[in-house]
């Protein structure tokens, strides 16, 4: 009898409800999204998706509410109750997104007491950027490119600044490769970005020498417990570049880790209407002939809230240029294409260990060693001669957080040691060492420099630093504090201060910083010593740390849709530049900057799934010394995007960036003859992308698209080798991405 009663309750169940089980995704990524609340409002009846997005309710209704704090609500209709398949399209800002570059501390997005950018990975794949350069320029309005002097070498500026101004992290470890001047951004292999993190102004006091207009920090992608990610991406835009991708990463129970290698490569292409038909004629390419590999490699062991992690990067590029050549058959022999005096070579290795904890509910303890050697090699090719140069670095640091009821204390150490050394290599791959071993005959095809150094063929210094950043609460107000103290092996000791208020009110944010910046010169500022086919470059000895004083005003809404406006005043001195005397540049403080400006960053939902983003930088940038304005520079930059899902696996895109007129001189003073010889007039410009993307599955998708719409092309391209876009014109642009997903344990 007992049975039967049991019997009876369950058929009447069955009776009255019904079983609604699903799986829940984003509709970009198409990832399983954990924590998403799944109800009937009716009946109070729900469910919460679990870490593969699945989720099992009982419902007598056919529709249910879906809610998740990064995604838009939805009231879905049910045709059939089991494996649903339901998407959801992010909302337009996820408040709640942690964000760390601001405070070096975890804050949510809404919480965070510094104005931060976020760029996510899901807005690089949509770019089709194919390396850092690229995202910047997509996602930055106040980003500039310019080809430079070296063969594949970049002018960078942000808002008017150079790279070397502006701090490259990858998980908050600074990246060391400089090239041509500039950082080497080449290095970093996007497909293994999970999002950019970007703080505008000097933030020298939480991060030391260098970040004196603001830190871009690349957060590498991790992943989820008791899972594996299969990727393989290959691309084509040509001529710019063709690449290639595979990556492997899983995580079982305590022990995570990944593989990944990339290909990138181009045969260059060249604007120019030009003929080469004499011998020793140099073939300049808008964009040389190029190609690189990035191997990246990371292990992980969790314990106890406690993790051990080591991560390892290998990255090589070469870069060809070619030159007419009668192969010494006189002047009636044919000419042939051979390579050209200069090849450059380029390698960087970076390893890091990183330890963090949990100590306790409120201590968080983080340490990181992490060593990168970065070396450039020049084939000499008329003299059968290697001219070999590198930077090495190794860097401590060790961070403390504390959270306290209204307060948060961070303490921190920074050691940094710097390393760089030249050599030249004769054609039998005799090392030529001035000053350990003597000097080794090189023959009578010797090149006469021996080092970019004129007394060794080494320089290195050593910057030491303790630094502690304060929140606390004061009357609603959020007070933010910060002061570091670094001892550098020739400048001393140099305090560096920081204060930021944040005010919540019901529709907006109020936020106000004040801060310093500085940056010590580095080893080839300091003691260059190069007589090269260009001239003489010399370091200066006597050079002196550049600094900065960075003040701004910030708004931000996350009503309905989201907006920020931020003002901004940073004033520079004892910029470091050269000074030209006929054919020798010296390294020189005689700048002194001013940068002013404004930028407006919009972003809304449009009906259906839709959504437009909109970005402006104004910048007003003076050089007091030369009372003209900074070169380079422009005073307005607009982005604007637009992206829609036709259908759910449907997904277009249309964007459109404009650039104002700019002026960019090759030598800043002392030039010699006509000025104006030396200065480039760079036109204004405007380029429209449009995409579609298809995805075939949820784990394959294809890509179809044009760059440059209307073929802009800089109007001196077919005479100058400098221009204000290098843009080979329109291009077909096709991309191709397999992504398998799964879970080691159902």
């Amino acid at each position: 009898m007992k049975y039967l009663f049991i019997l009876l309750v369950l058929i009447n169940g069955s009776i009255c409800f019904s079983f609604v089980q699903g799986q829940i995704v984003d509709i970009d990524s198409k990832n399983p999204i954990q924590g998403v609340n799944v109800y009937v409002e009716e009946s109070g009846v729900g469910s919460v998706t679990d870490e593969y997005g699945m989720f099992f309710l009982k419902s007598e209704t056919d529709k249910i509410n879906i809610s998740h704090i990064g995604y838009l609500d939805i009231e879905y209709n049910i045709i059939n109750k089991t494996n649903l398949m339901i998407f959801l399209e992010p909302s337009v800002i996820n408040s709640e997104e942690l964000v760390v570059t601001g405070t070096r501390t975890l804050k949510t997005f809404k919480d965070s007491p510094v104005l931060t950018r976020i760029i996510s990975n899901q807005e690089i794949k949509d770019s089709q950027s194919r390396d850092l350069y690229d995202v910047m320029d997509e996602i930055f309005p106040g980003y500039q490119k310019l080809k430079g002097q070296h063969a594949m070498s970049n002018e960078i500026r942000f808002n008017g600044l150079g790279t070397k101004s502006v701090l490259f992290m990858i998980d908050g470890q600074k990246i060391n490769a400089e090239y041509g001047g500039n950082m080497d951004l080449s290095v970093v292999d996007i497909n293994s970005i999970d999002k950019i993190e970007y703080v505008d102004g000097a933030i020298s006091t939480l991060y030391g020498s260098g970040a004196m207009g603001g830190a871009v920090n690349i957060i590498t992608k991790k992943t989820s417990k008791n899972s594996y990610d299969l990727n393989v991406n290959l691309f084509s835009d040509a001529p710019s570049v063709k690449s290639g991708h595979l990556s492997y990463a899983q995580n079982f129970h305590n022990i995570d880790g990944s593989v990944s290698i990339t290909f990138n490569q181009s045969d260059g292409f060249d604007l120019k209407e030009l003929e080469y038909s004499n011998d020793n004629d140099q073939i300049q390419k808008h964009q040389e002939e190029f190609s690189n590999i990035i191997l990246n490699g990371n292990i992980g062991y969790s314990f106890d809230n406690s993790r051990l992690g080591i991560n390892h990067k290998r990255y090589s590029s070469s870069i060809n240029t070619y030159k007419m050549d009668d192969m010494g058959g006189g002047p009636l022999a044919e000419l042939a294409i051979v390579p050209d005096f200069e090849l450059p070579r380029n390698y960087d290795t970076q390893t890091s260990f990183k330890f963090n904890s949990k100590i306790g509910s409120s201590v968080l303890l983080d340490y990181c060693f992490t060593v990168e050697d970065y070396e450039k090699k020049y084939e000499y090719t008329s003299y059968g001669e290697h001219l070999w140069s590198g930077s090495y670095s190794d860097s401590h640091t060790l961070i403390i957080n504390k959270s306290l009821a209204n307060m948060e204390f961070l303490f921190g150490l920074d050691v940094v040691n710097d390393k760089y050394k030249s050599y030249n290599i004769d054609g039998n791959g005799d090392w030529i060492d001035s000053n350990e071993n003597g000097v080794i005959d090189a023959g009578d095809q010797g090149i006469d420099e021996f080092s970019i150094f004129d007394d060794s063929n080494s320089k290195q210094t050593s910057l030491r630093s303790i630094f502690i950043n304060n929140e606390w609460l004061l009357n609603s107000i959020s007070v933010t504090s910060g002061l570091r103290y670094q001892h550098h092996d020739v400048y001393d000791g140099h305090f560096i201060p920081m204060l930021s208020l944040y005010k919540k009110f019901d529709k907006y944010k109020f936020r106000s910083t004040w801060s310093q910046g500085f940056r010590a010169p580095n080893l080839k500022e300091l003691y260059y010593q190069w007589d090269h086919p260009g001239g003489v470059v010399m370091g200066n000895s006597n050079l002196q740390p550049e600094e900065s004083e960075y003040f701004s005003l910030s708004l931000e809404s996350f009503k309905d849709f989201y907006y920020s406006v931020n003002i901004y005043h940073n004033s520079l001195k004892n910029m470091i530049n050269y000074i030209t005397s006929g054919d020798s540049h010296t390294y020189t403080n005689f700048e002194k900057v001013s940068l002013k400006g404004f930028n407006i960053f919009y972003k809304r939902k449009l009906s259906g799934n839709g959504e437009l983003t909109f970005s402006y930088n104004y910048l007003d940038a003076h050089d007091h010394v030369l009372n003209a304005r900074l070169n380079g520079s422009n005073f307005h930059n607009l982005n604007t995007k637009l992206t829609y899902f036709l259908l759910d696996n449907l997904k277009t895109r249309l964007s459109f960036k404009y650039s104002s007129p700019k002026k960019y001189a090759e030598c800043v003073q002392n030039c010699g003859g006509d000025s104006s010889d030396d200065i480039f007039e760079l036109s204004a410009f405007s380029l429209v992308d449009f995409s579609l993307r298809y995805d075939l599955s949820k784990s394959i998708s294809a890509t179809l698209g044009i760059n440059n719409v209307f073929d802009y092309k800089d109007s001196n391209a077919t005479t100058e080798q400098f221009l204000t876009l290098v843009n080979p014109g329109r291009t077909i642009v096709f991309g191709f991405d397999y992504n398998l997903r799964g879970f080691s344990e159902k």
